[in-house]
């Protein structure tokens, strides 16, 4: 749809729901603007082309609910200057950016046509160190798995209203492990040693999810450091490393429960819940609801994804 009113282009936005911006974009014969965007299970995805001009996101407009997305913005043409947590990056076609929507940004370009992608938190946290160390940095998709992004996100927009909603689920985890493959391999060479080992240690939970016996000295352990100092690697991290085995484990387990005849206990003892009491307490918890009413609803005709789509993860461990 070819939009040539800022006004309008200002109403497209707030329709599609997207983290909000204040633009200066100069409403005469000169704009023209294209908007597409759609949904890919829990992330959302969106095609722009852009006049020239400034957009603001403020302090005054920042709303609560963006805290829990990630936003990653891969450019197709133009000149794009991002502001971002104190850092000033250009970004040119073939570049992309990861900025936190509940945060403070200025973004100046030229006549531009970007994507963006708004995608939950959780889906990249347990893959990717800290991403506050990626906000506002200029990000290459010229090589590795940066080099997929550009395809795969232009391929899933283009085809957004075609996904059966079991299609859109997979897709979507596919790209959030090309994101973070893409994030971790970026900042690579930018990392502190202790970056390099949180990691090291997230990689080897998801590995090790499965044995009962995975707690904080395990892992400690098989990192040859003491279990102070693995609590204090982790200590300005979002979660804790047994809220993270936690959290890990319950995503495994509620991944199974929606196949159809999954037995709820073997689901919890598969992936080291030995005691079945334990399993549902920590669930519904989790999820607001039963391991085995989670089941039930999802068999019953897939409501459990507006039921429980708004739950977060438990907290501390």
């Amino acid at each position: 749809m070819l939009i040539t009113s800022p006004n309008v282009w200002a109403a497209q936005l707030a329709t599609a729901d997207l983290p909000p911006l204040r633009s200066n974009m100069p409403a005469d014969k000169e704009f023209r603007g294209r908007m597409v965007n759609g949904h890919l299970g829990p992330v959302q995805l969106a095609g722009f082309e852009t006049p020239p001009g400034d957009c603001i996101r403020d302090p005054e407009i920042l709303r609560p609910e963006d805290q829990q997305l990630c936003q990653v913005d891969l450019i197709l043409a133009g000149e794009v200057q991002v502001e971002h947590e104190g850092r000033n990056s250009r970004l040119n076609p073939g570049d992309f950016v990861v900025t936190d929507p509940s945060r403070p940004v200025r973004i100046r370009s030229t006549r531009s046509s970007h994507l963006s992608v708004l995608i939950p938190r959780t889906m990249l946290e347990h893959r990717t160190r800290d991403l506050g160390n990626a906000a506002g940095k200029r990000l290459s998709g010229a090589h590795g798995s940066g080099a997929l992004l550009i395809p795969l996100v232009q391929a899933a927009v283009r085809s957004i209203d075609t996904f059966t909603e079991p299609e859109a689920s997979r897709t979507a985890s596919v790209l959030a492990d090309v994101l973070s493959s893409a994030l971790t391999g970026q900042l690579e060479n930018q990392s502190t040693p202790e970056e390099v080992l949180r990691v090291r240690v997230r990689a080897y939970i998801d590995a090790q999810l499965p044995e009962p016996g995975l707690n904080p000295a395990s892992v400690a352990a098989a990192h040859h450091i003491s279990l102070s100092r693995l609590h204090k690697l982790f200590r300005d991290q979002p979660h804790t490393v047994a809220a993270l085995i936690r959290r890990r484990r319950l995503e495994k387990c509620r991944s199974e429960l929606v196949r159809a005849g999954a037995g709820v206990a073997a689901v919890g003892a598969r992936w080291g819940f030995t005691d079945p009491a334990h399993f549902s307490r920590a669930f519904k918890a989790a999820y607001g609801t039963s391991p085995r009413d989670f089941r039930d609803l999802h068999a019953d005709g897939g409501r459990m994804s507006k039921q429980l789509g708004t739950h977060r993860h438990g907290g501390a461990g």
